[in-house]
C-alpha cells in the first residue's frame, strides 16, 4: 500500500494568528517524505526535523481537514519558513535524477511560492509554515 502526504500552507498575520493559505496537491515522493519527517525513509536520510505533531495554534481550515480522519492519518508535523531553504537544497541533492523544476519547492512540489519568493518574503504576514501528515 502506498503512502500519501496531505499538506497545508499557513501564514501568520501581524496579530499572531495562523491563517490557511493553500492545500497543494503534493505528489507521492518517498525521498521528499523522508526529508520532511523520516516517513518511508528507505535511504536512511536525516530528516529536516523529527516529527513534531500538529501545532497547538493550527488554523481552523487545517484543523477541519485533520479532525474527521485523524484516526487514519499518521506522523503529523510542520516545517517553518526558515527550514524550507534546507529542504529545497537537500531535496535537489537527493533527487538529482529529476529535472530541476520538478524538485523546485515552489514550481514542482508545492505549486505555490514558498521558499524564495512571495510567501517567504513575509509581505503582509509575520511567518509561514508547512503543516502536513500522511496516510497509507
Amino acid at each position: 500500500m502506498g503512502c500519501d502526504i496531505h499538506v497545508h500552507i499557513e501564514v501568520q498575520n501581524e496579530a499572531g494568528k495562523w491563517l490557511h493559505h493553500s492545500a497543494p496537491d503534493v505528489k507521492r515522493d518517498y525521498g521528499l517524505f523522508a526529508l520532511m519527517a523520516g516517513v518511508r525513509n528507505y535511504g536512511k536520510v536525516q530528516p529536516i526535523a523529527e516529527p513534531r505533531g500538529l501545532p497547538d495554534d493550527i488554523s481552523e481550515v487545517t484543523s477541519a481537514e485533520w479532525e474527521p480522519y485523524a484516526d487514519n492519518w499518521h506522523t503529523p508535523s510542520y516545517l517553518m519558513a526558515d527550514e524550507l531553504p534546507e529542504l529545497q537544497q537537500r531535496y535537489q541533492e537527493l533527487r538529482h535524477d529529476l529535472h530541476s523544476l520538478d524538485t523546485d519547492l515552489e514550481y514542482g512540489v508545492f505549486h505555490t511560492y514558498v521558499a524564495g519568493n512571495s510567501l517567504s518574503s513575509h509581505e503582509g504576514w509575520k511567518d509561514l509554515r508547512i503543516v502536513f501528515w500522511f496516510d497509507n
